[in-house]
């Protein structure tokens, strides 16, 4: 392949000009920089993309079938516990095990839940839930 005489002399006047600043600074060498990493973080700027990238690194675990007796177990812990109560709550949700601690503010039986804190939870996700004073 030939290059043209305008490209060469192009080629030599940045090869100098690199020459120089050598000469001048010295070699380049790269140094700590505390936001060094985010020019390797070039879809930061997608909105959802985090969030998308940590679900595919999510492991996924199967809902657990309880027993009867474990279900009865569940039952009369939630027969126990009032309003106000400060809980631990283990339950299932988007393919993970979740466990939280707050205050029981609502049993609610027409849509079959709690909610503890602000975060509604369906009863048919509850793996096991007691009093934190209990743990």
């Amino acid at each position: 392949m030939r290059i043209n005489a305008q490209e060469q002399a192009y080629r030599a006047a940045v090869l100098r000009d690199i020459e120089q600043r050598v000469a001048e600074r010295g070699r380049h060498t790269a140094r700590p920089h505390a936001d060094r990493a985010r020019q390797f973080m070039p879809f930061a700027a997608l909105k959802g993309y985090h969030e998308l990238a940590q679900e595919q690194e999510t492991v996924h675990a199967p809902k657990p079938e309880l027993s009867e007796e474990r279900l009865a177990e569940l039952s009369d812990a939630m027969r126990r516990l009032n309003l106000g109560d400060d809980v631990r709550i283990s339950f299932y949700e988007g393919g993970q095990h979740v466990a939280m601690r707050g205050p029981l503010s609502k049993i609610d039986e027409v849509t079959h839940s709690v909610t503890i804190g602000k975060k509604r939870i369906p009863l048919g996700s509850i793996l096991d839930i007691r009093r934190a004073d209990e743990c």
